[in-house]
């Protein structure tokens, strides 16, 4: 049988699934628990603004693997300075 996902909730100690599923008479399940939807659906605007610049403010900041800093553009200057001098000297 093909993996299968079917919505349900959790009520009192039991799930209940939305839907019977077809040809799945016994079968393992996994149990994810997402956050209510009503929480997503009731954000603000303003807290969704503010949400996504805390993403950006990260995504700016990037992620320290412990190594030093390095300037991308610099980075890209140099690796292509080193192809041109590279193609230079094959002519």
């Amino acid at each position: 049988m093909p993996v299968l996902t079917v919505e349900g909730f959790y009520r009192e100690g039991k799930i209940e699934l939305a839907e019977t599923p077809d040809g799945a008479r016994e079968a393992r399940v996994l149990v994810t628990f997402l956050p209510a939807a009503d929480r997503e659906e009731n954000a603000s605007a303003e807290e969704r603004r503010a949400a996504a610049q805390r993403m950006f403010e990260r995504m700016e900041r990037g992620i320290s693997f412990g190594g030093e800093k390095f300037n991308r553009d610099e980075s890209y200057e140099e690796r292509m300075r080193e192809l041109d001098e590279r193609r230079a000297r094959k002519r």
